[in-house]
């Protein structure tokens, strides 16, 4: 489960700051449960059976971000509606999907 909160705060992350340009915020805790569902859907119909128990585990750290996300929401959220991506807004929104997909591949690796 702990592994399913890191890989949700990284797409939270990644969904909240590509969010940025819009001003739609409400959008990172959105997709986030809606990937939940995903993995959900995946575990029960694809994996099935007793094997895709990890991926429900995966599944509610998703769910618990996507959560805690949505009531951390009005803290987050800047006074201005929508900003243009600084620096380090463009930095993230290249190193997250590195980081997502490099501890999913390293987690098969092991």
């Amino acid at each position: 489960m702990l592994v399913g909160l890191f890989l949700g705060i990284l797409f939270f992350a990644f969904v909240f700051i590509a969010s940025k340009r819009s001003g739609k915020y409400y959008l990172a805790p959105v997709i986030t449960f809606l990937f939940s569902g995903m993995i959900v859907a995946y575990s029960l119909f694809v994996v099935g059976g007793f094997e895709g128990m990890g991926y429900l585990f995966l599944a509610v750290g998703f769910l618990v971000v996507s959560i805690v996300g949505t009531l951390l929401l009005p803290l987050l959220i800047p006074k201005i509606k929508s900003k243009p991506l600084n620096r380090r807004d463009k930095i993230s929104l290249w190193l997250l999907p590195i980081i997502f997909f490099a501890s999913i591949g390293l987690a098969i690796f092991l």
